[in-house]
């Protein structure tokens, strides 16, 4: 019997609709406990192993056939993006619209979650005979030798840049003379707010009444939004500033950690909502559309 959890269905996020599928790896040891689907992982795909983020959709056993499998090279999601509910909505889109699985999944999860991923390279400490490398191995490995600035490293191995580069850098990884190592950095970092809170002594400022209302607002929940303020006083963005100005109020920038579960509480059963005249006449006519299983438009 194979080893639970030890494959993992993974979709990849540069698939053309043409060769979207799940596409199969093996999850290494150190992956298996925390690995679970909905959460992207790094992989290399194609002949030219082609370094990719993909989805994981499903997690196997291994059926013990004994296939050669690329393993799985990072796990960059630290937990799940998606409920199991959004995940069987990914695959729903999947099948009924002209998407990929990754696009649907792009769909479900905010932008601020796409990461971006940065490849990095360093000697392994090893003994290395270079007389039986390739002259563009042992170019790669003086520069190594030679250059201490990852930065640089990093330019003159851009496969991008450089693809000759890519088929001697793979064989000196291949041969354990090169280490590779991935960084991911999201696209769009955590959100932050602007706060405002009384300064010490704002009992000494003279003050308009518009100002008067956003102190007394401040005295009663220690600390809002300067949007908040701005809604519940009637008063402009301005007139914080001023305050400011004044030494009564202090601005801050408070970050706001990006969620894109937020919090899950349980779910209601269809049969406790109740709906009105005209909501029960349109949700039987969408329902009598969507059983005559032709396309139509509500």
């Amino acid at each position: 019997m194979g080893n639970t959890g030890a494959v993992a269905m993974v979709a990849l996020s540069h698939a053309a609709y043409s060769f979207d599928a799940e596409y199969s790896y093996l999850v290494p040891e150190k992956f298996r406990q925390k690995l679970r689907a909905g959460m992207r992982v790094f992989v290399s795909f194609g002949r030219g192993n082609n370094r990719v983020i993909g989805l994981v959709t499903r997690l196997c056993d291994d059926d013990g056939s004994g296939r050669k499998l690329k393993p799985i090279l990072a796990v960059v999601d630290s937990e799940c993006l998606v409920t199991d509910e959004i995940l069987k909505i990914i695959f729903w889109l999947k099948e009924n619209t002209f998407c990929t699985y990754y696009d649907a999944f792009r769909t479900a999860v905010p932008t601020g979650f796409s990461y971006k991923a940065d490849l990095h390279y360093a000697l392994v400490n090893t003994f290395i005979r270079k007389e039986r490398l390739s002259p563009e191995e042992a170019e790669i490995i003086d520069f190594l030798e030679i250059t201490e600035d990852q930065q640089e490293i990093d330019k003159f191995l851009d496969i991008k840049a450089f693809p000759a580069r890519k088929k001697p850098l793979d064989m000196l990884i291949d041969k354990g003379f090169v280490e590779e190592t991935q960084s991911f950095k999201r696209k769009v970092g955590d959100e932050s707010v602007k706060m405002a809170a009384l300064a010490e002594g704002y009992e000494d400022a003279e003050l308009t009444p518009k100002q008067k209302k956003v102190v007394e607002l401040l005295e009663e929940c220690g600390a809002a939004s300067v949007k908040e303020l701005c809604y519940m006083t009637g008063c402009t963005a301005t007139i914080i500033k001023r305050l400011c100005g004044k030494n009564a109020v202090r601005v801050y920038d408070q970050e706001v950690m990006r969620d894109t579960l937020g919090v899950i509480t349980e779910r209601e059963s269809p049969d406790d909502i109740t709906l009105n005249q005209e909501q029960t006449a349109a949700f039987d006519g969408i329902m009598a559309l969507i059983r005559a299983g032709k396309p139509a438009g509500a």
